[in-house]
């Protein structure tokens, strides 16, 4: 994707999040790393799209106490974790968990994408991960 497949997007009303400047895992930097990170991300967003950057997800899912606090200075609205889990009103709006789904994840014992697999990540983790929240 490139920034004018972005701002395509941005105008049939979808939302461009950050993922970093450089995909740095974020808890493994000094914390004025991190805020570059945070903050150079955001405005070249928000400066190439016209539009505000308010959500947020960790590279990796890797996220700190610390990381999470400059998360929301940086004026990120929400954030998201690469964890099994259910998007409740009680969950925090900086570890919202989702389902990472890439090429790699979704191959069955023949090296090709599987259904099977598929709805496996994308569905039985996060049921199974909510039957155990409630």
């Amino acid at each position: 994707m490139n920034w004018e497949d972005a701002a395509r997007l941005v105008r049939e009303g979808a939302e461009i999040g950050s993922h970093t400047q450089h995909h740095e895992i974020l808890p493994a930097l000094a914390p004025e790393k991190v805020q570059c990170e945070l903050a150079e991300s955001k405005r070249a967003i928000e400066d190439r799209l016209g539009s505000r950057c308010l959500l947020f997800a960790y590279p990796n899912g890797s996220w700190s106490p610390s990381v999470r606090e400059q998360v929301i200075a940086q004026g990120y609205s929400q954030a998201f974790v690469n964890s099994a889990g259910v998007w409740t009103a009680d969950t925090d709006p900086w570890l919202i968990p989702r389902v990472n789904l890439w090429e790699g994840s979704l191959v069955g014992i023949c090296g090709k994408f599987s259904p099977i697999v598929f709805q496996y990540i994308a569905f039985w983790r996060s049921f199974r991960a909510a039957r155990r929240a409630l």
